[in-house]
């Protein structure tokens, strides 16, 4: 069935947007999750980032979520807990329960660019579902590390699950956790610190990790670093074969720490440094060998943004003036491919299929200048009528055929799937 989009032309949209499911006959069950998720579309160029708050903090900046819009019809979601018959909670602290938040009657979604730079926003969204999901369903990421995945905030500081680069927040200060975070459409809980080693990430780990583990709200813990290690042992006299069993007992310790907290742990490869050269690159290359051989989940960061020539480097295009730290372009690279493994298990939502509510707003195609944004299951071709130029989400696709574009024909022949 087809889904309605409704256009958000404004400056600071967080002020209308937001789901308001009085009208919807079921009811919320305190203590089980459920998943809110919608259509969006980017009506102009570039790309637009939001986040769920609740409608009541409309002047904070509570939440860990940002979401993303693009040209590209995207389906965003989120998890919730039910608090009562007509009211959710959101995971307001990541080292407690759902529930010690407040109640809320409505779920809050603002853009992060448009409310801090006064930039215009234009939008369509629609498709808004609600669903139970599982009891134990979980969607945190935790990620500890150095500064090449906290990027240029330092934690604890509350911007490091909110925004990202201090003012204004726009598409140049994403760091990795963000691009992740957006993509997943989970929690990311970016615990890195610059200048951190493997035993400095050990030794906080009770107090930055096992908390929001304790609490239920996280699955994975990503564990990156090993730059830091490298050059502070080799300074230290260690040589080559000294640090690279450093290396391996410091990740063997992290490793059971987290196995200890029930996360399931992800390792990332050490990516290239100007310091680090010689024997130095060769414990580096020997380590991400042992990676993955070790251990199950390991994401090799460096098949993204290692320059091919030397290898001790980053490629030129996304240098950070220094070669190592990640440039826009490889903050967006890195976290994209994080996302991109297949072994990622987090909350989805379900096809979409239309509420029934008091008054029904979720059935009918809404027309752009005279063309059709639809959604549905099964092909168009041959059921679907629009003019050249509509679009079709096909909601039980799949690669080829869940986005359909009409480029030929007036009735519902013309179909093509990309």
């Amino acid at each position: 069935r087809p889904v309605t989009l409704t256009r958000l032309d404004s400056t600071g949209f967080g002020s209308i947007l937001y789901s308001n499911y009085g009208s919807v006959p079921a009811s919320f069950v305190a203590g089980k999750k459920y998943l809110f998720s919608f259509y969006v579309v980017k009506a102009t160029q570039g790309i637009a980032r939001f986040y769920g708050r609740p409608i009541s903090t409309a002047g904070t900046l509570p939440g860990h979520e940002q979401r993303l819009a693009t040209e590209k019809p995207r389906r965003v979601w989120w998890l919730v807990e039910g608090a009562s018959a007509s009211s959710v909670y959101q995971l307001e602290d990541p080292n407690a329960a759902y529930s010690s938040g407040a109640p809320r009657q409505a779920y809050w979604f603002s853009d992060v660019v448009s409310a801090f730079t006064g930039e215009q926003t234009d939008l369509y969204v629609g498709g808004f579902q609600i669903e139970m999901v599982d009891d134990d369903a979980n969607d945190g990421i935790i990620i500890v590390g150095d500064s090449t995945m906290a990027g240029v905030d330092t934690y604890p500081a509350f911007s490091v699950d909110i925004r990202t680069n201090g003012n204004p927040d726009d598409y140049r200060s994403l760091q990795v956790s963000r691009w992740l975070e957006m993509e997943l459409n989970c929690k990311v809980f970016n615990r890195a610190i610059g200048g951190n080693s493997l035993d400095n990430i050990s030794s906080r780990w009770a107090t930055d990790v096992t908390p929001i583990a304790a609490a239920g709200n996280a699955k994975y813990v990503i564990i990156q670093g090993g730059i830091n290690d490298i050059r502070l042992h080799f300074d230290g006299g260690d040589d080559a074969p000294t640090v690279l069993a450093n290396l391996k007992a410091s990740i063997e310790s992290l490793y059971a720490k987290a196995v200890g907290d029930g996360l399931v742990p992800v390792f990332l490869t050490i990516t290239p440094s100007p310091s680090i050269y010689g024997d130095r690159n060769d414990v580096r290359v020997s380590y991400n060998d042992w990676l993955h051989e070790r251990f199950a989940l390991v994401v090799d960061i460096n098949h993204v943004i290692e320059a091919v020539d030397g290898k001790t480097i980053l490629k030129q295009v996304d240098y950070a003036n220094d070669g190592v730290h990640y440039g826009p372009a490889a903050k967006e690279a890195v976290g994209k491919f994080i996302a991109r493994q297949q072994f990622w298990h987090l909350p989805r939502p379900s096809p979409y299929q239309p509420m029934v509510a008091s008054s029904d707003d979720s059935g009918a195609q809404i027309s752009l200048n005279g063309l059709n944004l639809l959604a549905g299951t099964g092909s168009p071709e041959g059921a679907v009528t629009a003019p050249v130029g509509s679009l079709f989400l096909r909601t039980d696709g799949a690669a080829g055929t869940s986005f359909y574009i009409k480029e030929s024909g007036s009735g519902n022949t013309g179909w093509v799937g990309k």
